[in-house]
């Protein structure tokens, strides 16, 4: 099923909202996040982070979910138990969590529909993203005093 417009403007939100609460200042202390621009960014920051495979630590590639609901690419599990068979007892990758192999192997865990719809979010708004001025560039009047953003 396809999500529509109303629908990832849902999942922004819901996002959006996780991510606005606080920023880690550079001291490492968080404070509030007070405008629009550190809300977009926290929010841009949260998107990746929920894409990225913690074993390859690139976007996603056909996510799927463990019994413990972390996520990985197929092909990252395939190759963290390219020995086991199915019916197997493994072992998730981040929380060690036992659980078995599917009888038809990995491609019969479950598709984390989840992860996927976020992934096309993010390849849906990457023009969005990278467009987006800091806070420094959107608040700033003249052009003299702006500086690029770092991620």
């Amino acid at each position: 099923m396809a999500l529509g417009v109303s629908e990832w403007r849902l999942i922004y939100r819901i996002i959006s909202s996780l991510a606005a609460y606080c920023v880690l200042t550079a001291s490492d202390s968080l404070r509030p996040i007070t405008s629009r621009s550190e809300t977009a960014t926290a929010a841009e920051k949260l998107i990746i982070d929920l894409t990225t495979c913690p074993v390859c630590l690139n976007l996603f590639e056909a996510p799927k979910l463990l019994p413990c609901h972390h996520a990985f690419c197929l092909k990252c599990l395939q190759g963290c138990f390219r020995d086991k068979f199915p019916g197997d007892e493994v072992r998730c990758p981040t929380c060690r969590n036992a659980f078995r192999i599917p009888s038809i192997g990995l491609d019969g865990l479950w598709q984390h529909f989840f992860v996927q719809s976020l992934i096309d979010f993010r390849k849906d708004s990457s023009e969005k993203f990278d467009k987006m001025p800091c806070e420094v560039c959107s608040e700033s009047e003249d052009d003299s005093d702006k500086v690029p953003r770092t991620v």
